[in-house]
């Protein structure tokens, strides 16, 4: 949570890779409320699993990608005194 926090206040991330990363944080809870009435059957477990570590290899691939870009504002400059 405070990852996504933080992505979301830096202006180097896009709105849909913090979309992302909340979908891969509640997404997983969701479902497995959903599955609960179904827990004996092991597809149902196992769909969930793959639906989360889909939602969080995509939310770490967007969030390397936009690393990649530089950012907007200038980089402080730093005076070194001998």
């Amino acid at each position: 949570v405070l990852i996504l926090r933080a992505q979301g206040g830096d202006d180097r991330w896009g709105r849909a890779t913090v979309a992302y990363g909340i979908a891969a944080l509640v997404v997983p809870i969701l479902l497995l409320l959903a599955t609960l009435p179904f827990s004996n059957e092991g597809s149902a477990v196992e769909a969930l699993g793959v639906v989360s570590s889909v939602l969080v290899m995509i939310w770490l691939a967007r969030s390397a990608h936009d690393l990649a870009v530089p950012r907007h504002q200038a980089a402080v400059q730093t005076t070194l005194e001998a």
